[in-house]
Protein backbone atom coordinates (compact mmCIF):
# COMPACT_ATOMS: atom_id res chain seq x y z
CA UNK A 1 0.00 0.00 0.00
CA UNK A 2 1.25 3.39 -1.22
CA UNK A 3 1.58 6.09 1.47
CA UNK A 4 1.22 9.55 0.18
CA UNK A 5 2.93 12.20 1.88
CA UNK A 6 0.85 14.76 3.65
CA UNK A 7 1.79 18.66 3.38
CA UNK A 8 3.07 18.85 6.45
CA UNK A 9 5.29 15.98 5.44
CA UNK A 10 6.38 17.86 1.96
CA UNK A 11 6.88 21.38 4.16
CA UNK A 12 9.51 19.31 5.96
CA UNK A 13 11.31 17.72 3.18
CA UNK A 14 11.23 21.26 0.73
CA UNK A 15 12.56 23.26 3.90
CA UNK A 16 15.61 20.51 4.49
CA UNK A 17 15.97 20.74 0.44
CA UNK A 18 15.51 24.48 1.06
CA UNK A 19 18.78 24.57 2.91
CA UNK A 20 20.78 22.11 1.22
CA UNK A 21 20.04 23.23 -2.01
CA UNK A 22 21.22 26.70 -2.63
CA UNK A 23 24.91 25.59 -0.91
CA UNK A 24 25.73 23.47 -3.86
CA UNK A 25 24.03 26.26 -6.28
CA UNK A 26 26.51 27.01 -9.26
CA UNK A 27 28.09 30.34 -8.95
CA UNK A 28 28.81 30.74 -12.54
CA UNK A 29 27.52 34.24 -12.96
CA UNK A 30 29.87 35.45 -10.63
CA UNK A 31 32.31 33.18 -12.00
CA UNK A 32 31.75 34.55 -15.23
CA UNK A 33 31.91 38.23 -14.00
CA UNK A 34 35.30 37.57 -12.60
CA UNK A 35 36.80 35.62 -15.42
CA UNK A 36 35.32 38.61 -17.95
CA UNK A 37 37.15 41.04 -15.22
CA UNK A 38 40.10 39.16 -15.33
CA UNK A 39 40.36 39.02 -18.87
CA UNK A 40 39.17 42.79 -19.83
CA UNK A 41 41.92 43.82 -17.17
CA UNK A 42 44.69 41.38 -19.26
CA UNK A 43 44.23 43.43 -22.34
CA UNK A 44 44.83 46.86 -20.76
CA UNK A 45 47.81 45.56 -18.75
CA UNK A 46 48.78 44.22 -22.25
CA UNK A 47 48.94 47.21 -23.98
CA UNK A 48 51.17 48.53 -21.49
CA UNK A 49 55.17 49.47 -22.75
CA UNK A 50 58.08 50.10 -21.24
CA UNK A 51 58.55 47.73 -17.77
CA UNK A 52 61.71 47.09 -16.63
CA UNK A 53 62.97 43.25 -15.74
CA UNK A 54 63.02 45.40 -12.24
CA UNK A 55 59.31 46.30 -12.33
CA UNK A 56 58.19 43.32 -13.50
CA UNK A 57 60.01 41.00 -11.02
CA UNK A 58 58.33 43.59 -8.00
CA UNK A 59 54.59 43.49 -10.32
CA UNK A 60 55.07 39.53 -10.00
CA UNK A 61 56.49 39.78 -6.24
CA UNK A 62 52.96 42.19 -5.36
CA UNK A 63 50.77 39.20 -7.00
CA UNK A 64 52.16 36.79 -4.99
CA UNK A 65 51.99 38.34 -2.06
CA UNK A 66 48.82 40.30 -2.13
CA UNK A 67 46.52 38.02 -4.44
CA UNK A 68 48.26 34.59 -4.74
CA UNK A 69 48.39 34.22 -0.84
CA UNK A 70 45.10 35.87 0.25
CA UNK A 71 43.26 33.63 -2.33
CA UNK A 72 45.34 30.60 -0.69
CA UNK A 73 44.44 31.62 2.63
CA UNK A 74 40.61 32.42 1.66
CA UNK A 75 40.53 28.95 0.84
CA UNK A 76 41.82 27.39 3.15
CA UNK A 77 39.49 28.92 5.68
CA UNK A 78 36.73 28.33 2.98
CA UNK A 79 38.05 24.59 2.81
CA UNK A 80 37.85 24.25 6.56
CA UNK A 81 34.37 26.02 6.91
CA UNK A 82 32.50 23.71 4.53
CA UNK A 83 33.98 20.72 5.71
CA UNK A 84 32.12 21.44 9.04
CA UNK A 85 29.11 22.79 7.85
CA UNK A 86 28.57 20.09 5.18
CA UNK A 87 29.89 17.45 7.90
CA UNK A 88 27.34 18.98 10.33
CA UNK A 89 24.64 18.75 7.53
CA UNK A 90 25.71 15.22 6.81
CA UNK A 91 25.08 14.11 10.37
CA UNK A 92 21.88 16.17 11.11
CA UNK A 93 20.30 14.18 8.37
CA UNK A 94 21.38 10.83 9.22
CA UNK A 95 20.32 11.64 12.76
CA UNK A 96 16.87 12.62 11.39
CA UNK A 97 16.81 9.89 9.24
CA UNK A 98 17.50 7.45 12.20
CA UNK A 99 14.94 9.29 14.85
CA UNK A 100 12.24 9.06 12.25
CA UNK A 101 12.92 5.59 11.39
CA UNK A 102 13.47 4.17 14.91
CA UNK A 103 10.66 6.44 15.99
CA UNK A 104 8.17 4.58 18.27
CA UNK A 105 5.66 7.65 18.73
CA UNK A 106 5.89 7.38 14.79
CA UNK A 107 4.90 4.14 14.48
CA UNK A 108 1.09 3.82 14.93
CA UNK A 109 -0.24 3.78 11.00
CA UNK A 110 -1.65 7.55 11.44
CA UNK A 111 1.62 8.98 11.59
CA UNK A 112 3.28 6.60 8.84
CA UNK A 113 3.56 10.04 6.17
CA UNK A 114 5.19 11.83 8.84
CA UNK A 115 7.40 9.15 9.24
CA UNK A 116 8.15 8.59 5.50
CA UNK A 117 8.33 12.70 5.19
CA UNK A 118 10.74 13.06 8.19
CA UNK A 119 13.13 10.08 7.20
CA UNK A 120 12.84 11.56 3.39
CA UNK A 121 14.01 14.84 4.53
CA UNK A 122 16.54 13.26 6.97
CA UNK A 123 18.33 11.04 3.78
CA UNK A 124 18.02 14.30 1.49
CA UNK A 125 20.32 16.02 4.40
CA UNK A 126 22.66 13.56 4.25
CA UNK A 127 23.24 12.87 1.06
CA UNK A 128 23.13 16.60 0.00
CA UNK A 129 25.74 17.42 2.70
CA UNK A 130 27.44 14.47 2.01
CA UNK A 131 27.82 15.56 -1.51
CA UNK A 132 28.20 19.26 -0.87
CA UNK A 133 31.20 18.31 1.58
CA UNK A 134 33.19 16.29 -1.25
CA UNK A 135 32.92 19.07 -4.03
CA UNK A 136 32.82 22.24 -2.07
CA UNK A 137 36.26 20.92 0.06
CA UNK A 138 37.52 18.88 -2.82
CA UNK A 139 37.50 22.57 -5.01
CA UNK A 140 38.97 24.17 -2.17
CA UNK A 141 41.57 21.69 -1.78
CA UNK A 142 42.28 21.98 -5.48
CA UNK A 143 42.45 25.90 -5.06
CA UNK A 144 45.35 26.11 -2.88
CA UNK A 145 47.04 22.84 -4.76
CA UNK A 146 46.83 24.71 -7.71
CA UNK A 147 48.23 28.24 -6.33
CA UNK A 148 51.05 26.24 -4.77
CA UNK A 149 52.16 25.36 -8.16
CA UNK A 150 51.64 28.34 -9.92
CA UNK A 151 53.41 30.20 -7.36
CA UNK A 152 56.51 27.71 -7.88
CA UNK A 153 56.01 28.00 -11.66
CA UNK A 154 56.28 32.02 -11.82
CA UNK A 155 59.30 32.11 -9.86
CA UNK A 156 60.90 29.27 -11.75
CA UNK A 157 59.58 31.57 -14.73
CA UNK A 158 61.15 34.80 -13.14
CA UNK A 159 64.66 33.74 -12.41
CA UNK A 160 64.63 32.03 -16.45
CA UNK A 161 63.65 35.36 -17.82
CA UNK A 162 63.50 38.18 -15.67
CA UNK A 163 67.97 39.55 -15.54
CA UNK A 164 66.86 42.17 -12.47
CA UNK A 165 67.97 44.72 -14.63
CA UNK A 166 66.44 48.55 -15.51
CA UNK A 167 66.78 47.70 -18.78
CA UNK A 168 63.22 47.39 -20.35
CA UNK A 169 61.90 44.06 -20.92
CA UNK A 170 61.05 42.11 -24.30
CA UNK A 171 57.73 42.55 -25.23
CA UNK A 172 57.39 38.44 -26.06
CA UNK A 173 58.29 38.44 -22.15
CA UNK A 174 55.73 41.10 -20.99
CA UNK A 175 52.99 39.11 -22.49
CA UNK A 176 54.24 36.16 -21.13
CA UNK A 177 54.29 37.46 -17.73
CA UNK A 178 50.40 38.74 -18.40
CA UNK A 179 49.17 35.56 -19.60
CA UNK A 180 50.77 33.67 -16.62
CA UNK A 181 49.10 36.05 -14.18
CA UNK A 182 45.69 35.50 -16.28
CA UNK A 183 45.73 32.15 -16.13
CA UNK A 184 46.27 31.98 -12.45
CA UNK A 185 43.42 34.67 -11.81
CA UNK A 186 41.27 32.79 -13.82
CA UNK A 187 41.66 29.33 -12.35
CA UNK A 188 38.26 27.64 -11.88
CA UNK A 189 38.69 25.62 -8.27
CA UNK A 190 39.57 29.72 -7.62
CA UNK A 191 37.41 31.91 -9.03
CA UNK A 192 34.89 30.95 -6.30
CA UNK A 193 37.54 32.22 -3.32
CA UNK A 194 37.92 35.60 -4.72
Amino acid sequence: MAVLLRRREVGAVTVILSLVLPSLACTSAREARLHAFAEASAELRRRRTGQSHDDVRKELDLFLENEVAVVKEKAKRKEEHDRSLYRLIGIGGVGLTTTALSSGTLSDGSKQGLKIGLGLAGATAAVGGLVAYYTKTGRMRACQEFLDSSEEALRAWAKKRLTGSTEEVPREVWEEFVERVTAVRNNEDCLGVR
